[in-house]
């Protein structure tokens, strides 16, 4: 497969230093890598912006090749997830209710609808997701959810108040472009809520290569700092910052350790045997960050 080269988005710089070498085997490579529950580290190359201190992969597929490959992605392990998800998800509603009290929304990276689910009557709420199988899921469930990316979206400019961005930021191929199309798609003074993996946080540095979110789908890594830098840089302005709190399973957060070796697969495989299902662990996550953020008038 064809690999290209890459350029900062933030500053357009062609400058980079290797931090992590490119670790994907051919033989173990394909679509089972781009499912969200996928427990497997291995990445395509990660370098660092030497101008602005941007993290990436590159090289990388082209822009075309992972839209097909998200086009068919099913991820049934991430779907028994939902009870934990959803609680999660609940708590980033009451962080966007503190800014928004209603209004038309757009879930980018909608998946099986979780978030669309818990949406109340005062929120006129739609959905993407490049994923056909998941969107599909969610339009069983009544959602008006779209097969689409940001970009290729079927919406009107200045039509939502609201766009939440949950894990999807660090999957595009332009990060800036994305911000650039949620900016026209929003109202004035609409907010984007995003939350990402925080790359500048104490676990990610501890952990570096082995960190959970050095993950095959993932083309940016963004730290507080670059994340600040391409909002304004796309008519953004924050308004707060913070650490998510999330609620995972146990049998989850196990599976997301096998690849630290024997003894954790040990562990899940126990885990698995056991009655645990409905045994989980809610933290702020300081490994992420969430900010909300708002259009600035044009």
């Amino acid at each position: 497969m064809e690999l290209v080269d890459v350029r900062c988005p933030i500053c357009g710089s062609g400058r980079c230093k290797v931090l992590y070498p490119d670790s994907v085997k051919e033989n173990n490579d394909g679509i089972l890598r781009f499912r969200q529950s996928d427990p497997n580290n291995t990445t395509r190359r990660i370098v660092k912006c030497e101008v602005c201190g941007l993290v990436y992969t590159s090289p990388r597929e082209d822009e075309e090749t992972l839209e097909r490959i998200y086009l068919r992605v099913e991820d049934n392990d991430y779907l028994k997830e939902q009870y934990w998800k959803i609680k999660t998800l609940k708590f980033n509603k009451k962080i966007l209710e503190c800014y928004k009290d209603g209004g038309r929304l757009l879930d980018v990276g909608c998946g099986h609808g979780f978030f669309l689910d818990i949406l109340d009557g005062k929120w006129d709420g739609f959905g993407i997701d490049p994923a056909i199988s998941a969107v599909n899921i969610a339009r069983q469930k009544g959602h008006r959810a779209f097969v689409s990316t940001l970009e290729n979206a079927p919406f009107k400019s200045d039509y939502f108040d609201c766009i939440t961005v949950f894990h999807v930021l660090e999957h595009v191929s332009d990060p800036k472009r994305f911000l650039k199309k949620a900016n026209q798609l929003l109202k004035d003074d609409g907010l984007i809520y995003l939350e990402v993996p925080d790359f500048g946080s104490a676990i990610a540095r501890l952990f570096k290569r082995h960190w959970w979110y050095i993950m095959r789908f993932h083309t940016y890594y963004f730290t507080r700092r670059t994340l600040d830098k391409i909002l304004r840089k796309t008519g953004f302005e924050p308004l707060t910052w913070l650490k998510p709190t999330k609620t995972w399973g146990i049998k989850y957060i196990t599976w997301k350790l096998i690849h630290f070796g024997e003894p954790f697969k040990i562990i899940y495989e126990i885990v698995e045997l056991l009655p645990l299902s409905k045994i989980s662990i809610t933290i702020k996550a300081y490994d992420q960050i969430g900010v909300v953020a708002r259009k600035v008038r044009s």
